[in-house]
This record gives structure tokens, sequence and C-alpha cells, in this order.
């Protein structure tokens, strides 16, 4: 069975590595062909793990502002089909399969070429990035309904956000799945003084200000200091909200209780050495992230947002922050009790390996292609 994989950029974001590991975890029987708008650093771990893949333009159906600019964009969206229909007229696809929410290639693409079309919705769009549909909401739910076989959503906040539109029968919830990590990985512990951890791309949506907040107020007012809060993930210095978490930081004297260390070549082992994740985002679609924290027995710490509500069991695996002052509060609970600390992770592992494991996401997303008929 052949599967075209469609994705909107060639950056290793979530998105991408979930798809990269759905493709890896699926039959051999499986010959992906991943498409991506452009070259990017994507593009090199596709190579490193032997899938094929093709660079051909197109735009995204969604945008943070609606202009005569991405009106042109979906006009120029035309010629772009037709180069992508002679580029796998031959290629006898069986299947395409939509990476994210804001692309409608595929969907006019499975047209084109007569066949089936899943579409995997991995962030709301509107609530975590802000985007809006170019041709409106009307048109763009008129295209997920009738120009794809299956929905897939990677959780029930993600679902039911999108149900205001599409049919429910349409719509399959399958929760993404994260690679198990050997027991080496696992965290120690050990810590004299509590590690947090927070990784993702350093940006308003995800969140890092309540953090420092959060940090402002053990520091300042709880006279709590007996910790660290590593930030890993992309910034950049000439960026407006990275500069305004510095300048935060410098204002309430806080620098020395917090560290962005940028991205990382090998974050498997970094975890190890921590002792509690958060996860600040505004609203996440489901959190990878989270599920890695606890894969390496790491309590979590999200906000009482999205998908958290549904990895997080409050006071079983973690918490659920309302404000900064409750994540303050929830953070002196881990640093005044390690055995707390170690007693939440043991049961965040247990919960992660069992709900979330990748071979699981892989069996629920190669039954659905089974029931399209299409072998």
């Amino acid at each position: 069975m052949k599967v075209l994989y469609i994705t909107h950029v060639a950056v290793l974001g979530g998105a991408n590595k979930a798809m990269l590991q759905l493709i890896n975890d699926l039959p051999r029987d499986i010959k992906p062909i991943v498409l991506l708008p452009q070259n990017g650093i994507f593009c090199e771990t596709l190579k490193e793990n032997g899938i094929d893949y093709k660079i051909s333009k197109f735009y995204e159906s969604k945008q943070k502002k609606r202009s005569i600019i991405s009106y042109l964009k979906c006009f120029f969206n035309l010629f772009f089909l037709i180069k992508l229909y002679f580029l796998f007229k031959n290629e006898k696809i069986n299947i395409i399969h939509s990476n994210s929410s804001v692309i409608n290639a595929g969907a006019f693409l499975s047209v084109f070429l007569k066949t089936k079309h899943i579409w995997h919705l991995r962030e709301f769009g509107d609530l975590d990035f802000k985007l809006k549909a170019v041709l409106g909401t009307k048109i763009q739910n008129y295209i997920y309904n009738n120009y794809s076989d299956k929905i897939v959503a990677i959780s029930q906040a993600v679902k039911t956000h999108y149900l205001k539109g599409i049919k429910k029968e349409k719509i399959q919830l399958i929760y993404d799945g994260v690679t198990s990590i050997p027991e080496f990985y696992i965290s120690c512990h050990k810590n004299a003084k509590i590690q947090f951890c927070c990784t993702s791309m350093v940006a308003p949506g995800k969140n890092q200000m309540i953090v420092l907040k959060a940090v402002n107020l053990l520091v300042n007012h709880l006279k709590v200091t007996n910790f660290k809060v590593s930030f890993w993930g992309r910034y950049f210095e000439k960026d407006d909200y990275y500069k305004s978490l510095i300048t935060y930081m410098e204002d309430n004297r806080i620098c020395d209780f917090i560290e962005f260390k940028g991205l990382s070549q090998n974050l498997i082992n970094e975890l190890k050495f921590m002792d509690v994740g958060l996860t600040p985002s505004k609203c996440e679609a489901f959190g990878l992230v989270t599920i890695e924290y606890m894969l390496h027995q790491l309590p979590v710490i999200a906000s009482n947002t999205g998908a958290n509500i549904e990895l997080i069991k409050n006071a079983h695996n973690g918490y659920l922050y309302n404000n900064e002052k409750e994540l303050a509060n929830f953070m002196q609970s881990f640093i005044k009790d390690q055995k707390l600390v170690i007693k939440m992770g043991i049961k965040a592992r247990e919960l992660a390996l069992k709900k979330f494991s990748s071979e699981k996401n892989a069996d629920s997303i190669y039954s659905l292609y089974l029931t399209l008929d299409i072998i």
C-alpha cells in the first residue's frame, strides 16, 4: 500500500515528529512518500530514516490574517495542484494522508488522483496559533466534510472543537503516540535542587511568561529558592517575546533560577537529569512533550486547558493549574517533597506506557487504512 503524506512545513516540530514516528511504526507493507512545500531540516531527517520524499510548492489554507496576498495564494494553489498531479499520477498512490488541518492540497489532489484521503487534525488552528481559514470557516468546513474519507483528531479537545462544523461520523479520535525509552533514561531524581524543565519553541502561545511569573512568586514572595527551571527549545534573541522574557527576569531578579538552553541535540538524555516537566501552553492540541516527560518518569504541571486535561490526572501524575499562583504552589509542593516527585513520576510513566504508546497509535492508523478497502 502506497501512502502519500503531505505536511506543511520542513521543520522538526511536533506534527512532523508525530508523523515520522507513525511512518516508522507502521507495517512494512506501507510504502510512504512525504510531500513538503520547501526544503528544510526535516528533509535531512527523512533521509536519515530512509523515507522517500518530494518537494513541490503549495500554500497553507489558514493564515493569521486574511489579505489580498492570502487570497492570491489560494488562487496559485490551483496551478500548484496541476503540477502535483503530474508529479504523482504514475505513483499509484492508495491513500493521501494530510498531516495538518492547515493544508487543503491533499484534499483536492485526492480528487485529481481518484484516491482516498485521510485528514489528520493536529492543531486547533485558531485557539493555539490564531489562524483563520482564508476561504472562511463555512467553506473550510465544507472542504473537510466533502473532500475527506476520514478525519483523525489527536485529542478529545481537538475533536470537540471541530465538531462545531464537521460531521460526527467523519471524525475519529486517535491519540498521538511516543516511542518508549530504555529504563536507562528514566530520571534518577537525585538533584540537590529540584530541576523543572519546559521543552518547546519560545513563543507567546507556549506561554513561558507564566512560568517566569510563578518563579517570581516563589523567589520573591514565598522565599523558595531550592530549584531551577530549564527551557529547551528554539528561540531568537531579536524576537520581541523573547526580549520581554529576559526583561521580566532581570527586572524581578530571578535570572539565577532560569536558563534558556536552546535546541538540544540529545534531549532524551537531558530529561534524565530533570525532576518535573512543565507544559504551560495556552491551548495544547495534544502535547508530545508532556508524554515525553511522563516516559522519563517526570510528573507534569500543566495549564488546565486543551488536551492537557486528558493527559494529566490531577494529583495523580501531576497537577493542572489555572493561574500563576496555582502554578507556583504546585511547584512548591514538589520542591518541598521529593518523595512526591518520585511517587507521581512512577504513575506518570505507567500511564504513558499504557495509553500513549507509538505502537498503539500506529495500530489504530493502520486499521483505519484497512477500513477504507483500498488494498
